[in-house]
């Protein structure tokens, strides 16, 4: 400190340059420099690469969500589809039990008018009874064995 007030005020703001400012200008003078070879290499990358019309890279992320919104759509098509063919099966099967039991009355009232037995018509509806506990026990063994192996495998 006692040095520089022995200086006369022009030899300070020399020596201020030289000190102060100076290492200032050679730092920005060397990140000038540097950013201008960054942008030589940038420019000579960009003209060495050969583009090509259509790179796989080039898709846009819109691109995706619009598939996958166009799918689900179509899942909720096909879901719909789905719900209308199971409830017309379920409407043809109605239709097909009312004609199924308009027929066995058929049935019956021509057996009693060909003279068979009561005995024989009880026997017929006693087993018909059985084969509706048979089918529904095989329908509910059917289930269970069925949740069984969802169960298993999930």
């Amino acid at each position: 400190m006692l040095f520089f007030r022995f200086l006369i005020a022009e030899d300070r703001c020399k020596l201020w340059k030289i000190i102060v400012v100076w290492p200032k200008v050679t730092v920005s003078y060397y990140v000038l420099r540097f950013q201008k070879e960054e942008e030589v290499r940038e420019r000579d990358l960009l003209m060495s690469k050969n583009f090509t019309a259509n790179e796989p890279d080039t898709s846009i992320m819109i691109d995706a969500a619009l598939q996958q919104n166009q799918r689900l759509n179509t899942a909720g098509r096909n879901i719909d589809d789905m719900i209308n063919t199971g409830s017309n099966i379920l409407s043809n099967l109605r239709e097909q039990g009312g004609t199924l039991k308009g027929v066995q009355r058929k049935v019956l009232d021509m057996m009693n008018t060909l003279g068979l037995s009561n005995t024989v018509l009880r026997l017929i509806e006693r087993r018909s009874s059985q084969d509706k506990i048979i089918l529904f026990g095989g329908m509910i063994v059917t289930c269970i064995i069925m949740f069984l192996v969802w169960k298993y495998i999930a």
